[in-house]
């Protein structure tokens, strides 16, 4: 029997219950209801990512760190929506999300004014500093990513008080079924600059493929081969 190729849907997304992880969990696609939580648990999860402490420094020592990890990441809820990219979150009995993700579809691309008009909106709003290190990063990772047709994980994060639960881990196990049944990709892609989520991702199939240093930040680029 043949598979008809398909790009990875959110709601195909079945993620699986890992040993120690609470059972009353719903994984659903993020609408535009869930733009605030989603900035809150990514704002959060990334508050001591060494990319984003390079980015907009630590907040008992710089008063709009906070404000500026929460613009960015509102401008990737809306980028990603209008792009058309995947977004996802795990969320409790009462409906609070807890870790969320976005997975993109290296070959779509979206409307592209709508998209660059969103970019100009950012501008004004992070500090110039911050910008050209988001550009330098941004180029000189997808420059590692693989030239095939691929998902690439752009973010995916748990709200630190919740993390060590297997909450990312069950995100993760759910995205890898479904991309290995999409049937028309090859591999996913990430980046993490934090050594420690290195064996974390091995687990998963991952490997490293390459190691860059993009300003003051290691970077691990990961590829798992579907």
């Amino acid at each position: 029997m043949q598979t008809a190729n398909r790009s990875l849907a959110p709601h195909e997304v079945i993620a699986p219950i890992a040993p120690g992880v609470p059972r009353m969990l719903t994984t659903r696609t993020l609408q535009e209801a869930d733009r605030r939580a989603f900035v809150r648990v990514m704002s959060a999860a990334f508050a001591q990512d060494p990319l984003f402490l390079d980015l907009f420094g630590e907040d008992h020592r710089q008063p709009m760190a906070a404000h500026w990890r929460a613009v960015f990441f509102a401008y990737l809820f809306d980028r990603s929506r209008i792009a058309g990219h995947c977004l996802l979150g795990i969320f409790d009995a009462h409906g609070s999300l807890l870790a969320a993700c976005v997975l993109e579809d290296s070959a779509r691309r979206g409307p592209v004014l709508s998209l660059a008009w969103r970019a100009l909106r950012l501008l004004p709003r992070l500090p110039w500093r911050s910008m050209r290190l988001l550009n330098a990063y941004i180029r000189r990772t997808r420059h590692a990513a693989p030239t095939s047709h691929h998902h690439y994980l752009t973010m995916v994060g748990t709200l630190p008080e919740r993390q060590g639960q297997g909450i990312g881990t069950r995100l993760m196990h759910g995205l890898i079924d479904a991309a290995r049944l999409s049937g028309n990709m090859q591999a996913i892609a990430l980046d993490t600059e934090n050594a420690a989520n290195v064996p974390r991702y091995e687990k998963l199939g991952f490997r490293v493929s390459q190691r860059l240093r993009v300003s003051e930040t290691d970077v691990y680029c990961m590829l798992l081969t579907l």
